[in-house]
């Protein structure tokens, strides 16, 4: 799955949202998110439905199997690092401790 669409099922895992939010939030354009929308949809990964309270607007929704591959991908992707992790020597360890101490820092602020 491309990191533009993952990103968008990871924002729809806590709340629903309108596909501009969704663009605003992303920081791409209206017709990019339909376009990525649209495909999320098409794979059953969101459901797209009319705004109950205004008939012009779309909701956005993750739908289960969308909420699954969030999950998987989660689950795959610390798989992928901890095994890269375990390969590193002590020093390296503490090193990167440090440096995922001082990115979050940073990050904070």
């Amino acid at each position: 799955m491309p990191p533009h669409q993952f990103s968008v099922l990871a924002r729809l895992r806590e709340s629903s949202f309108t596909p501009g939010g969704l663009a605003q939030i992303e920081r791409v354009s209206k017709p990019s998110m339909s376009r990525t929308v649209g495909c999320l949809a098409e794979a059953g990964l969101v459901e797209v439905a009319d705004d109950p309270s205004d008939g012009r607007q779309k909701i956005v929704t993750l739908t289960e199997s969308g909420r699954a591959v969030i999950e998987r991908t989660i689950r795959e992707r610390d798989n992928w690092m901890l095994l890269r992790v375990q390969r590193l020597d002590p020093d390296q360890r503490a090193l990167l401790r440090q440096a995922t101490d001082l990115i979050g820092a940073l990050s904070a602020e």
